[in-house]
């Protein structure tokens, strides 16, 4: 069961990324997502917003993630991996 409902952009209820808790981080794995569309996440009913909230994409695949909430948050994904160089 995941942690938090997705929500379509027609607002169909959909599980289309997987949710895992990672310590005490919610991972929601976008990394299948499309390049274009919009897709609302919210609490179950009766739920509250986990503490830590992480989204794994794919470099290139989303150019933003917009987060609504208290405030309104933008977030930039590079478009290419970064280096380690270890």
């Amino acid at each position: 069961m995941n942690e938090l409902q997705e929500l379509a952009q027609d607002g169909t209820a959909t599980q289309a990324f997987p949710q895992y808790w990672k310590r005490n981080t919610l991972v929601v794995d976008m990394q299948g997502a499309a390049s274009t569309g919009k897709l609302t996440l919210k609490p179950r009913a009766g739920a509250t917003w986990p503490v830590r909230l992480a989204f794994r994409v794919s470099p290139g695949t989303l150019g933003l993630i917009e987060v609504r909430a208290d405030q309104r948050m933008l977030i930039p994904i590079r478009r290419m991996a970064l280096s380690r160089g270890y």
